[in-house]
């Protein structure tokens, strides 16, 4: 199983202490985990049923940790986490790794529709960490079965089309025979 990816390692610590975290596409959740060790309130996503009930296993440490299994590609499973921007009196920042790259159109379409109302109608400011490949990719692990690049210009014209504005992150450098990505972080339109 893979450790703690460098960006949420990163962010961990930039981010507010004990800040509320949606990972949307955890796997088999080592950034969930190393959110919540690191203090910070995660609810994890993926729909992956062995990845979900081997996250709820694990102890949260000073944080916690909430795994749900969820299919962003159905409207109907996606729209229900609308309802995480009213919980709790912190910002709710939005994480995901690798996913937009893992769904079809459709659960481009929901995430991104979702990831707007997040942001959008929370009282205080909070942001998106989109992590993705464009161009010309391979897949980022052996036997994934659904792989697609991601259109940087349609992404970033489609997030304005919702009310939100996307600012590109330069990668660390990353170790030796690393797939290269993409950043984005994103903020609702003032």
């Amino acid at each position: 199983m893979p450790g703690t990816s460098a960006w949420a390692t990163e962010l961990a610590g930039e981010l507010s202490p004990g800040s509320r975290i949606l990972e949307l596409g955890c796997g088999h959740g080592a950034d969930a985990k190393h959110f919540a060790e690191q203090g910070h309130h995660v609810v994890a996503v993926d729909y992956s049923r062995p990845a979900i009930e081997n996250l709820r296993m694990h102890q949260a440490g000073c944080g916690t940790l909430v795994a749900r299994r969820v299919n962003l590609n159905s409207l109907r499973e996606t729209a229900p986490l609308a309802c995480l921007a009213n919980q709790g009196n912190r910002p709710l920042h939005v994480y995901a790794r690798l996913l937009l790259n893992s769904l079809n159109g459709q659960g481009r379409e929901n995430t991104l529709t979702l990831i707007g109302h997040l942001l959008r109608n929370q009282q205080t400011a909070a942001e998106a960490f989109l992590e993705f490949q464009s161009g010309d990719c391979e897949p980022p692990f052996p036997d994934c079965r659904l792989h697609a690049p991601v259109d940087v210009a349609a992404l970033t014209s489609r997030l304005a089309e919702l009310g939100l504005e996307a600012e590109e992150v330069t990668p660390q450098p990353g170790r030796e025979g690393a797939k290269p990505v993409r950043r984005l972080k994103v903020r609702a339109l003032p």
